[in-house]
């Protein structure tokens, strides 16, 4: 399993990055893992779609769970959906739009090998219907310079120059409106979890302001997870925890909260 967690170095500087604002409407989005035959048989599709288009015929026809805005489901697909929406609106390809946002944020590698430089292969899986929701190969490292951006943009003057997007784009998108249960409500992309008694490695302690997205794909798990300094201080602060691990279908969310618990301030 990789573990990494960054509680904010300030000699990283977000160069070059400049603000940015993009409007789409989506619906509020919750995982599951596949358990249904179908569903299976989906998560281990190995058909290339060649555009992000091409992948909506997957469902496009599809009978609606239920009327909008009155259940919450989530679906791989809306994220293919919301990169369609994107390609769009800009005008771009998504892989375009994915190659300029690593650049804003300083490139990132994508992935490590092992010491000896051995990469052991899961079952094949072709994953271009899903670009967007889980097609993209990273590591640890990668995900907290995004984390950071994003935790940075978040407290960050509304009028900083060096955000990556503005802050009334994350607040929208951290909003959350729609409870999945007791403690956690759904926000665009990302679940949020308010303040609790949350009983950790040696005590209880009050854990709230997280805002999480928690995946998996063939032969892997992973979280990212932002908790944001409460007190006053220089952006960014607070706790980001990234975790990738070689598990199919495991949680990691209650080891990422206990980690984010032992460095928070």
């Amino acid at each position: 399993m990789e573990c990494l967690l960054i509680a904010w170095d300030r000699s990283f500087e977000h160069a070059g990055v400049s603000s940015a604002s993009t409007t789409v409407e989506e619906k509020e989005l919750e995982e599951v893992t596949p358990h249904s035959d179908a569903e299976e048989k989906e998560f281990l599709l190995n058909e290339p779609y060649a555009t992000v288009t091409d992948a909506l015929k997957m469902f496009q026809d599809d009978d609606l769970i239920a009327m909008p805005g009155t259940k919450f489901k989530y679906t791989t697909h809306g994220f293919t959906l919301v990169s369609a929406v994107l390609e769009k609106a800009s005008g771009k390809k998504f892989k375009t739009l994915v190659e300029d946002l690593t650049f804003q944020l300083g490139g990132f590698s994508y992935y490590k090998r092992n010491k000896k430089h051995v990469l052991e292969n899961c079952q094949e899986v072709d994953v271009s219907y899903k670009w967007a929701a889980g097609g993209l190969l990273s590591n640890v490292t990668d995900l907290l310079i995004f984390a950071n951006a994003i935790l940075y943009s978040y407290q960050a003057d509304p009028n900083a120059k060096n955000a990556f997007l503005k802050k009334e784009v994350i607040q929208q998108f951290w909003k959350g409106e729609i409870s999945v249960d007791k403690k956690t409500l759904a926000g665009l992309g990302w679940m949020r979890i308010d303040g609790f008694d949350y009983h950790g490695t040696d005590k209880s302690s009050s854990l709230g302001g997280l805002w999480y997205h928690t995946g998996g794909a063939v032969g892997a798990s992973s979280v990212l997870l932002i908790r944001p300094n409460s007190s006053e201080s220089s952006p960014p602060s607070g706790v980001c925890v990234a975790m990738l691990c070689n598990l199919q279908d495991t949680s990691l969310l209650s080891l990422a909260k206990e980690i984010e618990e032992m460095f928070r301030d």
